[in-house]
């Protein structure tokens, strides 16, 4: 029986990169992690942006900007500081910054630009387990457009909707913004989507995500 998501093996442009394919309309965020988690220890690919063959004490990825979802502030949250306000967490563990109408939220980064989890002598992340998901769905490897198009809707979504619960965090808190270029912002311009109301991978469905002509180009049934 196939799984709900899969990951094979595709050339682009002379490199073996990697394809994705949904087998199941009820795949969720939780089955698209553990397909790829698992096809980028096990799977077949060519790395292109470290002579490293394997993540494992590269940090190359470590020095760029981090985009965060709702799930993971969610997640960060509970894993480091248990009880701290929505608004206080966003000073102290992300950057806020704002131009015209566009609001983007990123994990903190330290002075020398590498991220706040980022240990320097060993180049291993210091909070794995609790990752973004914008770092456990990233491989220095070629990707199929359909499966790019995929990890970005997945990324983007999950990023409105924690500009979303930015703003709530406001009613208590105030708006944290760190950086702000003529800023014109509105909060109407968020609203709910297939992650609202969601704390689990599992609660998030595919489906509910991309839209349907990427749909069509990814889902083929299982048996």
């Amino acid at each position: 029986m196939n799984p709900c998501v899969e990951f094979v093996p595709i050339n682009i442009e002379g490199k073996t990169g990697i394809d994705v394919v949904i087998h199941s309309e009820e795949a969720t965020l939780a089955d698209y992690l553990s397909a790829l988690e698992e096809y980028i220890e096990r799977g077949t690919y060519q790395r292109v942006r470290a002579e490293t063959g394997k993540c494992e004490g590269c940090d190359v990825c470590c020095q760029e900007r981090v985009p965060l979802t709702s799930l993971d502030v969610l997640v960060l949250q509970k894993g480091l500081a248990p009880g701290l306000p929505l608004g206080e967490f966003f000073k102290r563990f992300t950057n806020v910054c704002v131009s015209g109408p566009v609001v983007d939220i990123t994990l903190a980064r330290q002075s020398d630009e590498k991220c706040i989890f980022l240990n320097r002598e060993t180049r291993r992340c210091l909070n794995y387990n609790e990752r973004p998901l914008v770092c456990r769905t990233y491989i220095c490897t070629p990707l199929a457009p359909r499966a790019r198009k995929l990890r970005d809707t997945i990324v983007n979504t999950g990023e409105d909707e924690l500009v979303r619960l930015w703003f709530r965090s406001s009613v208590k808190d105030g708006l944290v913004i760190h950086e702000a270029w003529d800023p014109e912002i509105n909060e109407e311009d968020w609203s709910e989507n297939a992650w609202t109301g969601k704390i689990t991978p599992q609660q998030v469905y595919l489906k509910d995500i991309v839209p349907s002509s990427l749909w069509n180009e990814l889902y083929e049934k299982g048996e």
